[in-house]
């Protein structure tokens, strides 16, 4: 039996109704809906900071670059590539030394081309909420089957201190700060390829939401812009508090599942 924390399904619930826009968009174009966003720290001033508007983006090198055993979630070499081409589509891999060209043997792998240029794209990313996460569930003491959001377990290895997001005002929030620079952006829902079946290649804002599906877990959204500086350091985008539209809660309360008030009458 599950235990429910009552007062994190309560703010899922008032999430889940205050988009019911971005909700009904997403049904027009057949996407499964955002129901709202949630954002895992590892320590509490950083959910702390996060609720007072401080956007803190990683460069995509970032995730590139990780090595920690102990949080493999988080690290992916892969991070940015803009073409995968299976063997069968390699027809011809030729190099040039000392300005003579050599024919390459057949590959046994896939063939990646990594765009350094995109290590310096500053990142954010967020667990998207989706219908696709949910499973029917009996709603107490009603005759409606409401429906349960599960959170993949592995999101808690990022840490105990969770914060629910409104996602349709946050990314508008979001998405002014931005657009008021000269910077590139592109956001949106990531997504994953077959590495053992997928052959092709993407355009640069493409890849940036790009990943194989071994990551598919984390159902990212991302946001990301590139401000035209090189480095490996991250960068702290203030656009004001974001307590009307953001609750933090504990980790322990996403486990078990949450209850969205989303119900309709139970079938007879």
């Amino acid at each position: 039996m599950v235990t429910e924390n009552k007062n994190a399904n309560q703010k899922a619930r008032e999430m889940s109704t205050a988009n019911e826009e971005t909700t009904n968009a997403a049904r027009e174009k057949d996407e499964p809906p955002i129901f709202f966003f949630v954002k895992v720290f590892s320590k509490a001033e950083y959910a702390e900071a996060f609720l007072d508007g401080n956007i803190y983006f990683n460069r995509l090198s970032y995730f590139k670059d990780i090595e920690d055993e102990d949080s493999p979630a988080r690290g992916d070499r892969y991070e940015g590539t803009m073409e995968w081409r299976q063997p069968a589509d390699v027809k011809k891999l030729t190099t040039t030394i000392n300005g003579r060209d050599f024919e390459l043997g057949p590959i046994a792998a896939p063939l990646r081309a990594q765009w350094v240029g995109l290590n310096d794209v500053h990142v954010f990313c967020l667990y998207a909420a989706q219908a696709g996460n949910l499973v029917d569930v009996e709603l107490e003491g009603t005759n409606l089957v409401g429906a349960k959001l599960h959170v993949p377990p592995e999101l808690a290895r990022f840490g105990e201190h969770v914060v629910l997001i409104e996602n349709e005002p946050f990314i508008h929030r979001l998405a002014t700060v931005i657009n008021a620079t000269s910077w590139g952006r592109t956001n949106g829902l990531v997504e994953y390829y077959d590495p053992g079946a997928f052959s092709g290649e993407f355009t640069a804002d493409e890849a940036v939401l790009k990943k194989r599906n071994e990551f598919a877990y984390q159902n990212e959204y991302r946001v990301a812009f590139h401000d035209g500086t090189s480095g490996t350091k991250g960068m702290t985008l203030p656009i004001g508090s974001l307590r009307d539209i953001a609750r933090r809660v504990h980790g322990e309360d996403l486990r078990g599942g949450i209850t969205l008030n989303i119900g309709r009458t139970k079938p007879v």
